[in-house]
């Protein structure tokens, strides 16, 4: 069923950026056929790819501003329990649960992706087809290999000492002293457990406050093992 267009104020959509900041999206994705919806009116497997943020002055339009990393929606209401259910922006409870939406989450440490109800979305109509890649081009590199280089960009002496089928790495420092653990959780987080205080690398990027926005994807051996370095050091 087709579904209707936001029409409850006036929005701007401008080209999506096409730097190296923002995702390629899907080759199956069409921009052209991109619209403006309700968040209510969004469906399971259509690709969000901006917001709309309340304008600078009344009266102005609201221009789309991408993300970054479009995503598929998985639709559902606000849990009420997760940080963004319960920060100073929302504090959604079971009275209010009704005037949101969240296309996205929650999840193993993934909370609710929390809109308003009514607010503009901008979407291409899914499903959309990830990408097909084989698991070799997809995951080039094993956890180990991301260890190993990981402890070249840390100094002479580290070493690295691969756990049963290469699915973990230990970092030692050259006085043999055990500092870290690379590995993936069950939900598909990087992590850097630094003398069993976790620091957990998410797979889409990492802290733009300290570096460029840049995504930590797990092709790029160098980018990956620069962030598991920094970690090492930040915490140890």
């Amino acid at each position: 069923m087709k579904r209707p267009l936001y029409t409850l104020s006036s929005v701007v959509v401008p080209p999506r950026p096409t730097d190296e900041d923002y995702l390629p999206l899907p080759a199956a994705a069409d921009p052209d056929a991109a619209i403006v919806v309700r968040a209510s009116h969004v469906e399971d497997g259509d690709l969000v790819l901006a917001r709309f943020p309340e304008p600078e002055w009344p009266g102005e339009p609201r221009v789309a501003g991408y993300f970054q990393e479009p995503y598929p929606a998985k639709t559902g209401g606000p849990c009420g329990e997760c940080m963004d259910c319960r920060n100073e922006l929302y504090r959604i409870d079971e009275r209010d649960v009704h005037r949101y939406v969240a296309l996205d989450g929650p999840g193993a440490n993934v909370p609710c992706d929390i809109w308003p109800r009514n607010a503009p979305v901008l979407i291409i109509p899914g499903p959309i087809p990830a990408d097909e890649l084989t698991p070799e081009q997809e995951y080039p590199h094993s956890i180990v290999a991301f260890a190993q280089a990981a402890a070249v960009l840390l100094g002479e002496g580290w070493q690295v000492h691969a756990g049963y089928w290469g699915v973990t790495g230990r970092l030692s420092d050259p006085e043999g002293e055990d500092i870290a653990v690379v590995g993936v959780e069950d939900d598909g987080q990087l992590y850097v457990d630094v003398k069993s205080t976790q620091q957990a690398l998410y797979p889409v990027r990492y802290n733009p406050e300290i570096h460029s926005d840049r995504f930590l994807d797990p092709r790029d051996l160098d980018l990956v093992a620069q962030v598991i370095a920094e970690t090492v050091r930040e915490n140890r």
